[in-house]
């Protein structure tokens, strides 16, 4: 994390010119979207990293769970039961097992569940293990691991035929 002290101008040219003073806290801690927004109205530019001193995963985790928190609020309450980022087991037709976790699971009241994975761009892709989960979890279910999310639904089963769906916020 970063804390921006001041931005000194060297010149009245361009923001180019200017020099950011920064204070180094714990390196890899993490950052909330409000320093990206702000850093980023700071100085209106398409390259924050460059002026913030953010590594782009810390500002894509930020934003990620920005979108996250807004799908949940918009999506949680057309469920039952609901959880965010629940990790689960899936059982690949290569007879190897894949851990994912996924953003937010929804029990209908029917007892049928509903995964979601929310994505903040078009651009922003599965991860290679998603890519394989998915379609195995609708093929042969899942067993969710975290025991929050069991205890919530009672059950530690996502039977074959659960749909998961792309959130793009």
């Amino acid at each position: 994390m970063y804390d921006i002290i001041r931005k000194e101008k060297t010149s009245t040219k361009s923001i180019k010119n200017s020099r950011l003073i920064q204070k180094k806290s714990k390196p890899h801690t993490t950052i909330n979207s409000n320093d990206i927004r702000i850093c980023y109205n700071s100085y209106q530019s398409n390259n924050v990293t460059q002026f913030c001193g953010f590594r782009q995963l810390d500002i894509n985790k930020a934003i990620g769970r920005s979108v996250e928190d807004l799908a949940w609020e918009q999506y949680s309450p057309q469920f039952q039961k609901a959880a965010k980022q629940v990790a689960m087991n899936v059982n690949t037709g290569s007879g190897t097992s894949k851990t994912i976790i996924v953003d937010i699971v929804g029990q209908k009241a029917d007892g049928s569940f509903v995964l979601l994975e929310v994505k903040s761009s078009r651009t922003a892709s599965f991860t290679d293990n998603q890519k394989i989960a998915y379609p195995e979890i609708y093929n042969n279910g899942a067993t969710i691991i975290s025991p929050n999310a069991i205890r919530l639904f009672q059950t530690s089963s996502i039977p074959n035929g659960t749909g998961g769906f792309r959130v793009e916020l």
